[in-house]
């Protein structure tokens, strides 16, 4: 083989070889999402586009975290990428609040985790009205800010979005199971490619 033949084919085993890479690590490590929706302002914006990290949350089917790997199980805060419950071809992204065995109460808007107030200094209410838990109310409307209290069952989390008075979550279509979690944002993408740390 000429000496031109032999370059061509180890660049065309270097390119194949890096789109394999590039698959293995979308697959298995980190992936790109676009947010979808304004549910998650202030802090991610319809159109933004988050990092998210695949092996960093402890895949639920292993009693053990990897010690090979960073892994911990999903905590309270976290910003979260998980296929819409009831259309699982649609991504979500959403902030866990609670978790397995966790008492989640929402009063006045405010939101109460094993009946201690938690202090998010993330989120926002568009709206200054707080509905009563009435049941002249439609449920949309009434659980918005008055919620709970709920006992979120082993392996779910309960999610919500930081835009609180626009945000269509686990209030709505109850905790989701923490085996269809797909990953934890950690980055965000605004703008012309300008990247700020998620809270």
């Amino acid at each position: 083989m000429s000496r031109l033949g032999l370059l061509a084919r180890d660049a065309l085993d270097a390119a194949i070889l890096a789109v394999l890479l590039g698959l293995l690590v979308r697959t298995f490590v980190v992936q790109l999402y676009r947010v979808p929706s304004d549910s998650m302002e202030p802090q991610l914006r319809a159109g933004d586009f988050v990092v998210v990290n695949k092996l960093m949350l402890r895949p639920p089917s292993r009693s053990t975290l990897n010690p090979w790997l960073p892994q911990r199980r999903p905590a309270d805060g976290d910003v979260l990428v998980f296929p819409h419950p009831l259309d699982r071809a649609r991504l979500l992204i959403k902030r866990c609040v609670a978790g397995s065995g966790e008492v989640l109460q929402i009063k006045d808007k405010a939101l109460l985790v094993d009946r201690e107030l938690v202090l998010e200094s993330y989120i926002q209410h568009s709206d200054p009205n707080v509905y009563p838990a009435s049941s002249f109310l439609p449920e949309e409307v009434r659980v918005r800010d008055q919620f709970g209290p709920l006992v979120i069952a082993e392996g779910g989390l309960f999610c919500l979005g930081d835009n609180r008075d626009r945000s269509l979550d686990s209030r709505h279509w109850g905790a989701i199971e923490s085996s269809s979690v797909v990953g934890q944002a950690i980055v965000g993408v605004r703008g012309p490619a300008l990247p700020f740390r998620i809270q």
